[in-house]
């Protein structure tokens, strides 16, 4: 009898001990895109993280490497003290870790947080949801092309940019240039025009120190995008999260010819007393949006389309300003194929027609 509860106490501590080691799960199985076939032979990195707060937060870190079988699938198990861990899509078995799965075939993905939420009130269980399978779809590199691509970037912190007349501000940019137009380019064609208005909402008379009163102003910063003829325009594609290459082509509309872009500004955020308030800024963007648009359309004397370039826009289009100097700063990342009619925009990566091209990076 006694050695039985003995032996009944080893298996419980070491249950224990192997659920606090282990004490999260999750699974991601790989497939193709295009077929939904799964992967084998995908080197899956999952990574386990633990948080020390004492020791200015330090974190450790746990990795494992899995190989996808033949059901694409891969089992991870690991510690966290925090519930944070995730994944990265490897290469191929048999070959150094990299992150670039199937070089030449696939396009690499990011990395993935697992969204666990809270753990299990049991003591020693499993971060919670337990055991969730991501579905990861790789999608496959097809007809890779050289593209103009090019970071924009304009900004003048100190007047504004674009005659800002205390309401309005306009800037032009020439996107087969891939310059503004004078004066603070040399474009020599409108494709985009930039227009901003700042709307003054009100003013309260605010304590900004001690002793120290003065009015601040409640405003808003409206920023749209517009394309001159009225036969361009944009579309906006909100892409698969994780995905590897966000748009491929252009399309043919309907187009949008006005596209509205993020809004800054101040507002008054009063307490939960409804008396007492401070001052709030605001920034609503459309971050996680992408945007194809078409340039420069002409049609023959049918309708029928003759010459146009088709792009798109990664991560939307970014702006900063305020109400005294309207805006301030404008940046945004474009592709474009300056082949008439080619609505094909999967760059290869490798070949940029854009002699300046800024801070690219490498998405395709």
């Amino acid at each position: 009898m006694r050695h039985n509860a003995i032996m009944l106490l080893c298996v419980v501590s070491f249950s224990a001990m192997h659920a606090d080691a282990d004490n999260a799960r999750f699974r991601v199985s790989v497939v193709d895109s295009s077929t939904g076939a799964p992967i084998a032979g995908v080197v899956v990195r999952g990574t386990f993280t633990d948080k020390y707060v004492r020791w200015e937060n330090t974190r450790e870190y746990h990795d494992y490497d899995v190989v996808s079988g033949r059901d694409g699938v891969c089992h991870f198990k690991g510690r966290t003290n925090c519930g944070c861990a995730g994944f990265r899509i490897g290469l191929s078995t048999g070959k150094p870790w990299v992150d670039i799965p199937f070089v030449g075939q696939y396009y690499r993905t990011p990395w993935v947080d697992i969204p666990f939420a809270e753990r299990d009130v049991m003591p020693f269980s499993w971060w919670q949801p337990d055991n969730l399978v991501i579905t990861v779809c790789l999608q496959r590199v097809e007809h890779p092309v050289p593209l103009f691509v090019k970071r924009v970037r304009l900004r003048n912190g100190n007047r504004g940019i674009g005659g800002f007349d205390g309401t309005n501000s306009v800037i032009r940019f020439d996107m087969i240039k891939g310059d503004w137009l004078p004066p603070y380019g040399k474009g020599e064609i409108t494709d985009l025009e930039f227009r901003s208005t700042v709307k003054i909402n009100g003013r309260g008379w605010y304590l900004f120190e001690p002793g120290k009163y003065d009015w601040v102003y409640f405003y808003q910063l409206s920023t749209t995008a517009r394309c001159p003829i009225a036969s361009d325009g944009f579309n906006i594609i909100k892409p698969i999260l994780g995905a590897g290459i966000k748009v491929r082509r252009g399309d043919d509309g309907p187009f949008r010819n006005n596209l509205s872009l993020m809004s800054i500004g101040r507002n008054q955020k009063f307490e939960k007393n409804g008396k007492d308030w401070s001052c709030q800024n605001y920034r609503e963007n459309f971050k996680d949006r992408c945007v194809v648009f078409r340039i420069r359309s002409q049609f023959d004397d049918n309708g029928n389309l003759k010459a146009a370039y088709y792009g798109k826009i990664y991560d939307d289009i970014v702006i900063e300003g305020d109400d005294k100097r309207g805006l301030v700063g404008i940046e945004f990342l474009y592709y474009l194929n300056p082949t008439p009619l080619d609505r094909n925009l999967e760059w290869d990566m490798k070949n940029n027609l854009c002699p300046n091209p800024g801070m690219v990076g490498r998405q395709p």
